[in-house]
């Protein structure tokens, strides 16, 4: 995919909710929630910039569709890839669109079952996938099959993944009518969102702190009386707090008793590899800038000269007077 191209799928991509999306919606993913998503829809995230591993997808998704298509002994030609402008669907008055990767077809080009192809290393092989010819697959996975049988009508969407380039294995997605009944709820609660420009509500998330920070860059020099409503998450804000720096100390005190045991021993590994703990110095080298200066006898006016003030992101604290 080249550059022009990807600009085009993302912008195509913006226009409703896709299969990447579903799980971060569904707030099922491990690669981000619905405040990411909503921020992606309303134009304030970031362009996201295409790294190695997905260059790299891409490349391997033919050869993975070729290795697929001999393991279920069926002909590549009958596996075609399906123009996203076809896959574009409105549910419920969601727009919905679908990035397919295969449809296997019969010989009069009718639209069999779906396949999702994948690549992923041999220690994510343990990562929530079950016995090959199951459905068992992360939630993530689920969620983005059953977009696409939402999507497409079809009743079965296979996924085959290639764990440190192998033969792919192949679990069979089967449409779940109460599972899309929900999604489309979900997805009808959140596009609403996306309209209207209204954030979905906070949680405690690293999305949603990027989400505020964008919302509100903040205003030099201002203040304000708390209101009643920050009055109280204050005397919330504080209890918890208070709760976690017990419990945080119940923590290191576990972790202060591992490493008495330890000793001087660096790596333990756990019974069948269940767990491993390092406990390891690191060699950290520090450039000193200020020594640096004072050998090369750079003036004060030159340094102040090429010293740039960049704003950032807003930290948010709250002090209570020392009692």
């Amino acid at each position: 995919m080249t550059t022009e191209e990807r600009v085009a799928w993302l912008a195509e991509r913006r226009k409703g909710i896709g299969g990447s999306d579903a799980a971060k919606v569904m707030n099922a993913s491990p690669w981000g929630g619905p405040h990411k998503v909503w921020m992606d829809k309303v134009g304030l995230a970031e362009e996201e910039k295409q790294t190695e591993a997905m260059d790299m997808g891409l490349e391997a998704e033919n050869l993975v569709a070729k290795k697929y298509a001999k393991k279920m002994k069926i002909d590549y030609s009958q596996i075609i890839s399906v123009p996203m402008s076809r896959t574009s669907a409105i549910i419920d008055g969601v727009p919905l669109v679908a990035n397919y990767d295969r449809i296997v077809v019969d010989e009069e080009g009718r639209w069999l079952y779906g396949v999702e192809l994948k690549t992923a290393s041999f220690r994510k092989a343990s990562d929530g996938w079950g016995e090959e010819g199951t459905d068992q697959v992360p939630p993530h996975y689920m969620f983005q099959c059953q977009h696409y049988l939402m999507t497409s009508g079809l009743k079965r969407w296979d996924l085959a993944v290639s764990f440190g380039w192998r033969y792919p294995i192949i679990y069979h997605i089967y449409r779940n009518e109460r599972l899309i009944k929900a999604m489309q709820k979900r997805y009808a609660e959140f596009w609403g969102l996306v309209t209207t420009k209204e954030p979905p509500p906070v949680d405690g998330s690293e999305d949603a702190k990027n989400m505020l920070n964008k919302l509100y860059p903040g205003q030099k020099e201002s203040s304000a009386q708390a209101s009643p409503e920050i009055d109280e998450l204050v005397h919330e804000y504080r209890q918890k707090k208070s709760l976690l720096a017990l419990r945080q100390g119940e923590l290191d005190e576990t972790i202060n008793s591992i490493k008495e045991l330890m000793q001087d021993t660096e790596v333990i590994y756990g019974p069948d590899s269940e767990y491993t703990i390092r406990w390891k110095a690191s060699m950290q080298g520090r450039t000193s800038w200020l020594d640096i200066v004072d050998e090369l006898s750079i003036k004060d006016e030159v340094i102040k000269r090429h010293t740039k003030k960049t704003k950032t992101a807003r930290k948010f604290t709250i002090n209570f007077p020392k009692e």
